[in-house]
């Protein structure tokens, strides 16, 4: 009988014990103070943010011990405002007991998806480490109002993927990885009769040390040309300011070739660049706001 009365406590205490929780939650979800943890949270990112500046429509809580908000948008000083549909924001347990606690988010953005971990360093928490970076889908002609200030006359249509890591040690580190798909590259002017250029996949690996971008290998598989790409990237602010130190080859297609020499003297524009297997080796060096280019 004890032991029967015992398990029908058990069960009560349970019961109760789930009720509660449930409780909890479902005011935690419909009582969440929205607005006030929105203001929370811009007047936060505007204090440590070092002038950038964050609004946010909405944010509610988010199972299992997640944070998702809504209409966000942030401006960075100097640069592009940036919109996401939405940014779900995890901490991790674990490491909030550590020294150098850490932050999952995942954001819908620009038509794509990107994802990864934040890493507050105890020492210096205002230079955070972004490990796992992951960028998915990302729809190019979305980044337009963003692109034009570092391709200024053209529209650029594709997906773009990424992967990588950035460390905030020492003066700074991190690698990516870039995958364009289905590249469409459009002039404003057309250069003759060309008035777009088709790459169906180009992918580029990348080191960054500091505020130089070393671009190890970029191979361009295109349509009308087939390239390669390497050199390095000095990054200034404003970034029209950045030193460019790059080298690579270009491979025209035969039909592309033709049709170009329709309407442009081959012969005069490249001259004996050429190479025997098709190649035009080529360099481009200057400032970004005005890059010399010259066929070697």
């Amino acid at each position: 009988m004890i032991k029967h009365n015992m398990a029908i406590l058990n069960k009560k205490n349970t019961f109760y014990a789930l009720y509660a929780m449930g409780a909890f939650l479902f005011f935690l979800w419909f009582l969440f103070p929205s607005d006030f943890f929105a203001d929370y949270l811009e007047t936060l990112i505007q204090q440590q943010g070092q002038g950038v500046v964050v609004t946010i429509k909405e944010a509610r809580p988010s199972l299992p011990f997640a944070l998702s908000l809504k209409g966000v948008e942030g401006e960075i000083p100097g640069g592009p405002m940036l919109k996401a549909e939405s940014l779900r924001i995890s901490p991790g347990l674990i490491s909030l007991f550590g020294v150098n606690p850490k932050v999952s988010f995942s954001s819908r953005i620009f038509g794509g998806k990107v994802s990864g971990t934040v890493t507050f360093p105890e020492k210096n928490p205002k230079k955070p480490s972004v490990e796992s970076i992951r960028i998915s889908g990302l729809d190019l002609f979305e980044l337009k109002d963003i692109l034009t200030d570092y391709l200024p006359g053209y529209t650029l249509k594709g997906e773009l993927d990424a992967t990588g890591d950035y460390s905030s040690d020492g003066r700074g580190n991190g690698a990516l990885n870039l995958l364009v798909k289905d590249l469409v590259v459009a002039a404003e002017k057309p250069f003759f009769t060309i008035k777009d250029l088709t790459f169906p996949e180009i992918s580029v690996e990348m080191e960054i040390k500091s505020k130089k971008v070393q671009i190890e290998r970029c191979v361009i598989d295109g349509k009308e040309v087939d390239g390669t790409l390497s050199g390095s990237v000095f990054i200034r602010n404003p970034f029209d300011r950045s030193t460019l130190r790059l080298s690579g080859t270009l491979k025209p297609e035969k039909t592309f070739m033709e049709k170009l020499g329709a309407n442009v003297p081959i012969e005069a524009l490249i001259g004996k660049k050429m190479n025997a297997d098709g190649e035009i080796p080529f360099s481009i060096s200057g400032v970004a706001s005005a890059p010399r280019y010259s066929l070697k």
